[in-house]
This record gives C-alpha cells, structure tokens and sequence, in this order.
C-alpha cells in the first residue's frame, strides 16, 4: 500500500504526492534519507512533510522509537536546557548529534563545554569507557633484553615503531615487529 505524503511550508499545501518515493524525488533526497527525515518531525530545510495516514508509519516508529528527551549540563554541573530530542539540543547548541549520542552513551566525555544526560540529574564528568587495549602495561624483548611499557602508545613512542604492528604481535598475528617480540605483563 503506498502512503500518501503531504508536504506544505507556513501552513500552506504546497504539493501532495500519492506515494513517499515521489516526495522524495521531488525533495531531491533518496527514500531512505527521506523516511528517516519523517521520524525526525518531517522537516526538510522550509518545507514540512507528513503522511496524511500516520497509522502507515508505524512500523517505522517502533523500529526506531520516539524522541527521547536530553538534559544539557555544562562541564560543572550547571543546568542549561530540556530538549525534546537529540537533533534539537544538536541545532540549539551548535553541536554535532552524533557527539551527543555518543555522551550519553559514555564513548565520550563532553562537547564545547556541555555533557548530556537522559535523566534531570547532572551525570558528572565520566571517565570515557575502557575498550579493552587502553593503557595496559606491555614488556618489549629484543634479543634477550626487556623492556617494560605502560602503554603501547609509549612503547610505539620509545621504540619509534608503529604501534600497529605492535598490536599485531599482540594479538599473535605476527610474531615480531621491527625485531622485536611484545607481550602483555599480568598484573
């Protein structure tokens, strides 16, 4: 069943369009780009769009979800604003959504001063998550002679070598690196 998709700018219809494909086309944007723009409030730049029988779109809802509203907070704790979704503390703040998704997921501390949270409460400045490789010590052998390294970063740094094939060896998938052999010290 297609569904028909009207579009209209200062509550004036500007175009009605039998199939959502069509008012992709005729916005200049793929059906992909245009369906995920429908579960963002349907704005494109002047024009807003909207099914004339939402009760087809919620398939789409359900996948994605609705809105979820984020708490602003600058970097000491000071309460800046309630947005009803991510997009909308991206465009108030003049910060990319994709950073704030990546806050409140805790892959990231802050952006331009502001941390985000899901909940009315200051989260505090979090520690970003440990991906597993982060800062473990590593000892360097090169015929015979160790050396111990708090990172691989320091260990790539000293040795003036990439620290991929460090991780490489670490990992088991080469055995040496620029000669020299790597291996976790256990704590």
């Amino acid at each position: 069943m297609s569904k028909k998709v009207i579009i209209h700018s200062n509550n004036r219809t500007i175009k009605t369009f039998s199939t959502a494909k069509e008012a992709a086309s005729w916005l200049g944007i793929k059906p992909r780009t245009f369906r995920m723009m429908m579960l963002n409030h349907g704005i494109r730049g002047k024009y807003i769009c909207r099914y004339i029988n939402p009760d087809h779109y919620k398939r789409w809802q359900t996948f994605i979800g609705p809105p979820k509203a984020v708490f602003a907070f600058l970097k000491d704790g000071t309460f800046v604003a309630k947005y009803p979704s991510i997009s909308d503390a991206a465009k108030s703040l003049e910060v990319r959504s994709s950073t704030i998704s990546l806050i409140l997921k805790g892959n990231c501390i802050s952006t331009k001063g502001y941390t985000f949270s899901l909940t009315e409460t200051f989260p505090g400045i979090r520690e970003k998550k440990d991906t597993g490789m982060a800062k473990k010590p590593i000892v360097a052998i090169k015929d015979g002679v160790e050396q111990s390294f708090p990172s691989v970063y320091a260990a790539s740094k000293a040795l003036d070598i990439n620290r991929i094939g460090i991780i490489h060896v670490l990992k088991k998938r080469y055995k040496t690196s620029s000669g020299y052999k790597f291996k976790y010290i256990s704590l």
